[in-house]
């Protein structure tokens, strides 16, 4: 189980950017914020310029090598995010969950990730790999990586309660609309 701390600095990313918390709460959540000299000095994401919204919070996950646009120099932030992309995501923030060196090549970019996943036990199908992701999912893996294996309304009331979460309409189950599906940033 990671400490919340941990989490909280993952929620910079995942949360606020994604799950609609504002993200000037997670403005320095024991890493430094991300400055201007290393916003122009990144990479630029021809869909996301610097008075987008969610700008420094994709500049920050970009530097901790979290996440990474596309080839075309986009980021797609309005584009549904897949069970695996988030997967990658939640896995690349923890430093001591790189993929190791396994002895089985792998013939897909997700299977070290989904390995790993089954290594800790957490819930994920690899059978929705390439489907969006549902905010319930999300929730449920975020509650999965804290060591908690709640369904998926006991993992969305537990993000409720530590107030990693606020829900697109409301602090409720249902103002947290659990079958919408997750994008990059809205």
């Amino acid at each position: 189980m990671m400490d919340r701390n941990v989490i909280g600095k993952f929620s910079k990313l995942v949360m606020a950017g994604m799950l609609m918390l504002p993200p000037f709460l997670f403005t320095n959540v024991g890493t430094s914020e991300v400055s201007a000299e290393s916003i122009a000095s990144s990479e630029q994401y021809v869909d996301v310029t610097p008075d987008f919204w969610g700008y420094q919070t994709i500049q920050w996950g970009f530097e901790k090598h979290i996440i990474s646009g596309y080839p075309d120099h986009t980021m797609r932030p309005d584009q549904p995010i897949t069970e695996s992309e988030f997967l990658a995501m939640l896995l690349r923030y923890y430093s001591n969950t790189k993929n190791s060196n396994r002895e089985t090549p792998f013939k897909n970019w997700a299977e070290p990730y989904y390995q790993t996943a089954a290594d800790f036990n957490w819930t994920v199908s690899g059978s929705s790999a390439a489907k969006p992701i549902l905010r319930g999912q999300v929730a449920q893996l975020l509650a999965d990586s804290q060591g908690y294996q709640y369904d998926i309304d006991n993992s969305i009331q537990f993000l409720l309660n530590v107030g990693l979460a606020k829900g697109r309409n409301g602090y409720t189950l249902e103002g947290f609309e659990k079958d919408s599906p997750l994008t990059r940033v809205v």
